[in-house]
């Protein structure tokens, strides 16, 4: 039990305020300490120098690195309990050539076999990014306690490898090993990272069958899995039937509520902690804050803002970047600001809230330069590309907004190979997620593979997957309103249909250019027909006739929306007259492929795309 508490206590100690590699020890002071046959041993009860201890207690661990060797110069040798507390300074600092050292000494001293010790360097490998050498101790560890197991299965969650970790569970219960409350966590984590929502069911009958249900920690991991797993009423059971809630449940609950889109009730269950006089954790105001972004709730954001700087969190880049989000979904652009310049650091979630924050206003050229200014911090991703785009399309920049998007589209659409293996990572993870298989039909179409973004498209209508309807919020009289989509349960919707109406019957009254052209056919093979567009009086298209070609066998009545190919002069000509008579169009380049294309509506609000093929 003493070695166990102890282990406990280095495991725990905080991170070291230096990381100077000047201050470590060389190898010769760490391995080669005066040789003497008298040199003194110390006790268990007497782990080494107050100085030494203190050190390692107070998170000071180069200053305990500098203890040890002079404990190796004094020919004091380590024992049990020393070993572990240099294993971790070694850790903190990340010096895994110190700690190899230390090994050899532990190893010479006969006191690797110790499971506490050994445990305590397989750690250090671990955290060091030795893995190769991490694997190798722990297969040659004869003695393997729960400590060691936890250790491993631990660390493989921290590298990402959740499936590593649960199948070292498996082999650790098959060898009759006993969990303790750090194994249960330790699993739940591994099934939440990867999604395995029956595994960590049967691991919640376990822990009831064990008595473990009453632990608050196992109780929030149970929580977190829940929640990360989409199942937010079962989450929210776990955290009703705990009989001691401490404030990493009551985070962790509104986080669940968050991620899920439960954006009200997350926002609920942090009123009812702070009534309860919880902790306020950067984690926690990070995630209420976004709650509140996502119901355009200003003043409530406020404050929680306010709530923040009482508590010294607001300097945090993770509750930072939510306010910067928030004040830009909100539309108090200035806020936004403010709060992103006063940041101490930024990352990319900093920046593309920022950016985000200008799309909303619609401001192009502070998106546009901002997007500019990042690139020397930060490396864009394809949330920095929407974000720029939605600020150009709301800005009208529809011109500079075609030349981001072709700037930056073969980085995204490039490697169809590749993103159809990243897709069916996807599917594993989240089958049900309509957005991956939208993601991917859209990347065969843009990379002209129809037949393949077709069949995307009709596996989703198969298997009963559909894109989510949007959902938005107003905030009026501090009262926040919801609605989706053809939605018709709110308690005004008689009013707000009838505005509805009256706006539509004002818009119909804006007189829209006329373009009206007509389609002869005529047949010339079996499979192909020429076609010529004939000019009407309104029209005013420039002289034709356009010739092009089409697939279908009987193309007499063209529908909306078909492909129709032009001769490359005219189809210039023909663009052109469309741009003379004020109607936009929005052309494109195919990759790798001498085709150009374009899309148009006509006041009706019918669209048509046309193309030409440079041969």
């Amino acid at each position: 039990m003493l070695k166990s508490s102890r282990l406990s206590n280095v495991q725990s100690l905080p991170s070291s305020p230096f990381t100077s590699s000047a201050c470590i020890p060389n190898s010769t002071s760490l391995t080669q300490p005066n040789s003497s046959s008298n040199s003194p041993q110390l006790d268990a009860s007497s782990p080494g120098p107050p100085s030494f201890l203190g050190s390692v207690q107070t998170g000071y661990f180069s200053s305990a690195l500098l203890y040890f060797s002079k404990m190796r110069r004094e020919n004091i040798k380590p024992n049990d309990f020393t070993f572990p507390c240099v294993f971790k300074a070694s850790t903190a600092l990340c010096l895994p050539l110190t700690g190899k050292q230390i090994h050899v000494i532990a190893f010479k001293l006969g006191q690797i076999n110790d499971k506490f010790v050994g445990c305590s360097a397989f750690d250090m490998y671990s955290k060091t990014g030795l893995k190769l050498e991490a694997q190798r101790l722990f297969d040659e560890t004869p003695l393997r306690n729960v400590a060691v197991w936890n250790a491993y299965i631990s660390n493989a969650v921290l590298d990402r490898r959740p499936r590593k970790a649960i199948d070292t569970f498996i082999k650790f219960r098959r060898v009759g090993g006993e969990p303790d409350l750090i194994t249960l966590c330790a699993f739940l984590n591994a099934c939440a990272d990867a999604r395995y929502l029956d595994l960590g069911r049967q691991l919640h009958g376990f822990v009831i069958r064990s008595g473990f249900e009453g632990d608050v920690s196992v109780a929030n991991g149970i929580i977190d899995f829940y929640g990360k797993c989409k199942e937010v009423e079962l989450a929210e059971m776990v955290f009703n039937g705990m009989g001691r809630r401490n404030s990493v449940s009551w985070c962790t609950m509104v986080a669940a509520c968050e991620q899920n889109d439960e954006k009200e009730k997350a926002c609920m269950v942090f009123s009812m902690g702070r009534k309860e006089g919880i902790e306020l954790t950067d984690y926690m105001v990070s995630s209420v804050i976004s709650a509140y972004a996502g119901l355009s709730g200003l003043e409530f954001g406020r404050s929680v803002h306010a709530l923040a700087v009482k508590a010294c969190v607001e300097g945090n880049i993770f509750v930072g970047s939510a306010l910067v989000d928030m004040y830009g979904k909100c539309g108090s652009i200035e806020d936004c600001e403010q709060v992103f310049h006063e940041m101490p650091e930024r990352n990319l979630v900093s920046w593309n809230a920022m950016i985000s924050g200008y799309a909303h206003q619609g401001d192009v050229d502070m998106a546009v330069t901002l997007f500019e200014e990042m690139q020397s911090e930060a490396v864009p991703n394809y949330v920095t590309l929407i974000c720029v785009l939605s600020a150009c399309s709301r800005g009208g920049a529809v011109k500079l907004g075609n030349e981001i998007f072709e700037s930056m589209r073969d980085r995204v659409y490039g490697e169809p190979k590749l993103g159809k293996i990243a897709a069916d990572n996807l599917f594993k993870l989240d089958p049900k997620d309509s957005g991956n298989h939208v993601l991917l039909s859209n990347m065969f179409a843009a990379a002209g593979r129809w037949d393949e973004a077709t069949l995307v498209r009709k596996e989703m209508k198969d298997v009963g997957i559909r894109k989510g309807a949007g959902c938005s919020w107003v905030t009026a009289k501090n009262k926040v309103h919801a609605f989706q989509a053809k939605d018709t349960s709110h308690e005004r919707n008689s009013e707000i249909q009838a505005m509805l109406a009256k706006l539509r019957t004002e818009m119909q009254r804006i007189e829209s250019p006329k373009f009206e052209f007509k389609v002869i056919w005529h047949k010339i093979s079996p499979h192909f027909a020429l076609h010529l567009i004939e000019r009407s009086p309104d029209t005013k298209l420039p002289e034709g006739p356009y010739s092009a070609s089409s697939s279908v066998l009987d193309p007499t009545h063209l529908p909306r929306g078909h492909h129709v190919c032009f001769s490359v002069s005219n189809f210039d000509s023909f663009l052109q007259s469309l741009k003379d008579k004020g109607i936009e169009t929005f052309q494109r380049s195919v990759p790798n492929r001498p085709v150009r294309q374009a899309f148009f509506f006509d006041p009706d609000g019918n669209g048509l795309e046309v193309a030409s093929r440079d041969e």
